[in-house]
């Protein structure tokens, strides 16, 4: 593939411009003997707009790299900072470690064959990065955005071997830090756009390779895993074998529990060797006595050739085929809802196993996104700015990596979803009698102002669909629980569904609600069974459920008329598969909030947890640093040693401290990998056993070593036959070695028995330690978190948000230099690495629907408020126009599947029936006669269901028609106008912000006149300004506050409105108006 290192900068790898030029072979007798390499060979358009052709000089090349000057003239390119510059860009093309064998262990023929590919596909990688990645700023400091330069100034440098003395054909292209823009100044690359295409690029690089390569050699290929494949037929034993400079990386990428691009680049600096210097034609020697071993000589390297006599392309059906499977929801949009160029390219290349050329896979893209499967959800860019990009063609794209793409598949689900929820406002489902909310609200006095809103507004709306949203420890479940006994009492069953089999237990032991697993839910869906009427579906971690599966129970609640709540966080863990919903539906219907700490008791460290759960980590970290909780230490096992310690004296802590009779206090270790987590785990589970807490004899299972005393962690849903759970953590109880199995006592759920097949097959861990995904839901008192630049955003939240009392946050500054002595890490070092993880902690990969996905349009931000008022609206016009009959079709698409698994059955009875009367011998007449009567009487049968199959097929069939003709018209137009509805939705939210902000200083009368002056007693200035931002919200709607009259009922979304400020008013006005119950009360109104 494609890696990326710089030269130079406080990240680079340490290496120059020498390091390249000096390894080149004094001549041609040194370069066979090993003794160093080809001499490198400028590239790029750069290159030759300043005479660098040919053979690369290693004083020019020192010279254009490192000091940015011109060789021939010595003029002044670029100005180069003095500390910490990056100097150039290192992009390093690898061939496939079975091309290497091949190259090393075959004979001449073999071997000119797989340098010629290699040369040749690196070339044609570097045309593609030098189109797509040869990338400046433009304009003074990027505020005209981007643009594609004049070319790379670079030379590439063939190497045969690793570091670590294996063989490895790869090939380093080094450009400098330069380039020419339009106006014809010299800058500095954009790296981030190196970064950005370099998987694409390897991608392109491994498909001409195997292209080559079967053409040359007439080789076969193996499976296409992540772009690359392997020449089929040498075994993957001596693959590995000859792999140990990878091995070296991943396992200490692996210890560490990061595996990011960055942290790639730091083992690979930590564990590089110094390159020996060898002598190649005995490391070749010393190859193949090794590979010998493996059944691998000349000879049966060479009898791998002329296994394919042309290289097949996928041209007519098969490609037909192809785009049809990437347009699917199985295709480009099962894990995100849109995608750009580069998905396509690197999806082409792979689908080719027997390679293809770069051109030719491009072309295959750009077919693609012009063809009827793709829609583009973004215009063109209006203006320049700083995330736009200038082609060399002067086209201007909205963003770097190009336009964003969906299908028309991905947009019909979200469109119908969208619709469907709109469609259902105000429709009367699921709506508890007023007196059984004030009831149950009566009954939990310790409901918190927020939870009590949250109940009134799920169970009085009426609304077929709801969103919740609910930061982590706010109280969510005590609230569903009073909503659950609302309904309850008003005759609604109410069903719920979790993500996690572990929190549908807890939804059921907190909340009283029967529960399912949505996979559970969803398989019931396919079954044909549906919800009644009355029901009530409550689905929690909704922010993790992927859009299609929300779409699915969208779709079945509308059918019955049953009501779909969604509860949940889009702040915490993402969905896996392509999502956004959850989100989407909350900016367009609105949703309650819950916004009161009821797990943290500090308020202030709460607070900052909210700025870090919107992006804004800094707070939060200055304040752990503050109270000592940012650990920062040097190296990987300094790291993992001071926080299994601090774990360890925080659990005596928890231990000494505990009250009689209350529940066991938890102090858990999260990592963000499961590597990392199991590498805690060994550390703590010596740290238990030398401390005496695990009994003397120990079972090892599945190759772990349990002992009395542990704590495990079961890794699969087995709940009818063990009665564990995924995610179920416990304390092994007693071993039991004569059955190998464990006995084990679940934490809240009682002593079970694990059974050593459940162990052997690697269901069960250790549970000192866990990752962040298994922690998504849980509470515990202290919180250890190992961090890493792997963190982002919404799993940083989730980690530091697990606790009641304290986390701690440890995080790896680096390997030590050697004899490095300094204690503490401090000044301005610890600043940068807090920077660092700042950086981290505020990269979002929250998913957005396609409909949501679009870049900012400054002119439409400059637009009026009047004349952007006028185009608002037409996203409603455009959804009220989705034809009916594709939402028919949706719905008959699974009976159209039903039938489909009827007439298989069929056939298969059929079949049955056939071969048992030709089995009868010719004196069974009678029993002959019987089944010819029954088979005549079931290809009847089966004819008429055939008929009536095709039929329904072509009536699916014409709606799915229908709703891409659709999409193909208003595709565009619809991602325009949700653009204005939500420029529209923030003006009215910063307008509804600066009225509630106006109120508190310079109160209008009429507010006064309605609530009073704002009071100065604490509570009762929030009690106020709730009131003051209801009637302001009222008033921006509907340009006038509240008056004394009911709205009418046909107007929903305003009668609750006047209800909500009403109430709020109420509650502190001096001359308060009459208002409705507290049960009738809707939800805030979100604008």
């Amino acid at each position: 593939m494609v890696s990326v290192g710089l030269i130079g900068g406080s990240s680079g790898d340490g290496r120059s411009a020498g390091y390249y030029t000096s390894s080149v072979a004094k001549g041609r007798d040194d370069y066979y003997t090993g003794k160093g390499e080809a001499a490198g060979e400028w590239f790029g358009a750069g290159a030759k707009a300043l005479g660098l052709e040919g053979t690369v000089d290693a004083k020019a090349f020192h010279k254009v790299v490192m000091e940015a000057k011109d060789p021939g003239s010595g003029e002044v390119l670029r100005r180069v900072a003095r500390d910490h510059a990056v100097h150039g860009v290192d992009m390093t093309f690898s061939a496939p470690k079975s091309v290497s064998l091949m190259f090393f262990l075959g004979g001449p023929e073999a071997l000119e064959a797989v340098r010629e590919a290699h040369d040749k596909a690196v070339a044609a990688g570097l045309g593609y990065m030098e189109r797509e990645a040869c990338v400046v700023r433009e304009g003074k400091a990027g505020e005209k955005g981007k643009e594609v330069a004049q070319g790379f100034v670079g030379g590439v440098f063939r190497h045969r071997t690793s570091r670590a003395l294996d063989p490895q054909l790869h090939t380093h292209a080094v450009v400098a830090n330069l380039a020419k823009r339009s106006d014809g100044s010299y800058v500095a690359l954009d790296a981030t756009a190196i970064y950005h295409q370099a998987k694409t690029a390897g991608y392109l690089y491994q498909a001409e390779l195997r292209g080559r390569l079967t053409g040359l050699l007439g080789v076969e290929w193996g499976e296409v895993k992540n772009g690359t494949a392997e020449i089929r037929g040498v075994p993957r034993e001596a693959i590995a074998h000859f792999s140990k400079r990878r091995a070296e990386i991943v396992q200490t990428m692996d210890e560490r529990g990061s595996h990011s691009a960055r942290s790639a680049q730091d083992a690979a600096l930590e564990t590089r060797p110094d390159k020996a210097s060898a002598n190649l034609a005995q490391l070749v020697e010393q190859w193949r006595a090794i590979a010998g071993e493996f059944g691998l000589g000349q000879a049966e390297m060479d009898a791998l050739a002329d296994q394919r006599d042309a290289r097949p392309v996928v041209v007519g059906a098969e490609l037909q085929a192809l785009n049809g499977r990437l347009a699917s929801s199985e295709g480009l949009t099962e894990k995100a809802a849109t995608f750009d160029r580069r998905v396509v390219v690197q999806a082409m290349a792979a689908a080719h196993p027997f390679g293809a050329s770069v051109g030719h896979v491009e072309g295959l893209a750009e077919s693609f996104l012009g063809s009827h499967h793709v829609l583009a959800v973004e215009g063109d860019a209006p203006v320049a700015g700083p995330d736009t990009l200038r082609r060399r063609d002067g086209a201007l794209l909205v963003r770097p990596t190009g336009e964003k793409y969906t299908t028309p598949e991905m947009l019909r689900v979200e469109t119908g979803l969208v619709a469907s929820a709109h469609k259902r406002v105000g429709e009367g489902a699921g709506t508890a009698t007023a007196e059984a909310v004030g009831r149950a609200l009566a009954g939990r006095p310790t409901l918190g102002e927020d939870q009590a809103e949250m109940v009134r507004a799920i169970t009085r709306s009426g609304d077929g669909v709801q969103v919740v949203r609910a930061s982590a420890g706010t109280g969510k479940t005590y609230a569903l629980d009073t909503a659950r006994d609302a309904w309850a009492a008003s005759g609604l069953r109410v069903i719920g569904a979790t993500v996690a089999a572990r929190a549908k237990v807890e939804l059921q032991a907190q909340a009283g609600i029967e529960s399912r697993t949505v996979a559970g839910l969803m398989a019931d869906f396919d079954r044909g069974y549906g919800l009644a009427a009355n029901s009530v579906l409550v689905v929690d971690e909704a922010g993790m459920v992927p859009t299609r599966q929300m779409a699915r129970m969208a779709e079945v609640c509308e059918q019955t008329g049953a009501k779909l709540v969604l509860v949940g966080d889009d702040r915490q863990l993402p969905e896996i598969d392509a999502g956004g919903a959850f989100r989407g539906l909350a900016d367009r219907l609105g949703a309650s909030e819950l916004t009161e700490s009821r797990r943290l008791a500090d308020a202030a460290e709460f607070a900052l947890q909210q700025e870090l759960r919107l992006g804004r980590p800094e707070g939060w970290l200055e304040f752990a640093d503050e109270q000592g909780r940012l650990v920062l230490e040097r190296g990987h096992d300094a790291t993992y040693s001071r926080l299994v310690s601090d774990w360890a004296h925080g659990r005596e802590q928890l231990a000494a401290a505990a009250s009689p009779g209350a529940g066991e206090p938890e102090a858990v270790i999260l990592a963000p990998t499961r590597e990392a987590a199991a590498e805690l785990n060994v550390r703590a589970q010596v740290y238990a056993r030398d401390a005496g807490y695990l009994g003397g004899q120990a079972l090892e299972l599945g190759g772990v070593r349990f002992s009395a005393g542990d704590r495990i962690l079961c890794l699969e849903n087995r709940e009818r036959d063990i009665g564990v759970l995924n995610g179920q953590r416990g304390t092994v109880t007693a071993l039991e070695p004569d059955s190998f199995s464990l006995r084990v006592e679940i934490d809240g759920h009682g002593e079970r028995v694990l059974p050593g097949s459940y162990i052997e097959d690697g269901h069960v861990g250790l549970g000192y330690a866990m990752t962040v995904h298994k922690s998504q839901g849980m509470t515990a008192d202290r919180t250890y978190v190992l961090g890493s630049e792997d963190h982002y955003r919404e799993l940083g939240y989730t980690a530091l948000s697990r606790h009641r009392d304290e986390c701690r946050f440890y995080v790896n500054a680096g390997e030590p230099a050697a004899g490095q002595l300094e204690l503490e890490i401090a000044g301005q070092q610890r600043d940068e690495v807090r920077t660092r993880i700042e950086r981290a902690l505020g990269r979002e990969r929250a998913q957005q629907m396609a409909l949501d996905v679009h870049e900012t349009d400054q002119a439409l931000r400059d637009l009026p408020d009047t004349e952007l008022a006028a185009r608002g609206g037409r996203l409603e016009e455009l959804l009220a126009s989705f034809p009916a009959e594709v939402k028919a079709a949706e719905l008959r698409a699974g009976e159209l599947a039903r039938q489909a698994e009827h007439i298989q059955g069929a056939e298969q009875r059929l079949q049955a029936w056939q071969t048992k009367r030709d089995r009868l011998g010719v004196l069974d007449r009678k029993a002959r006669a019987e089944i010819d009567e029954r088979i005549s009487r079931d290809e009847e049968v089966l004819a008429n269901n055939r008929a009536a199959h095709s039929e329904l097929a072509t009536e699916v069939a014409a709606g799915q028609i229908a709703g891409e003709q659709w999409l193909e018209a208003h595709g565009v137009e619809l991602a325009q106008a949700t653009v204005v509805e939500r420029e529209l939705a923030a003006r009215r939210d910063r307008a509804l912000q600066d009225a509630v902000a106006r109120a508190a200083y310079e109160p209008p009368e009429d507010l006064l006149e309605r609530i009073g002056q704002r009071p100065d007693s604490l509570l009762d200035a929030e009690r106020w300004d709730r009131a003051a931002a209801a009637l302001e919200a009222f008033r921006q709607r509907y340009a006038e506050l509240p008056g004394p009259d009911r709205p009418p009922a046909r107007d929903h979304e305003q009668a609750r409105a006047w209800e909500h400020a009403t109430a709020k008013a109420t509650a502190v006005g001096p001359e308060p108006l009459e208002a409705p119950e507290p049960a009738d009360l809707g939800p805030e109104l979100d604008l």
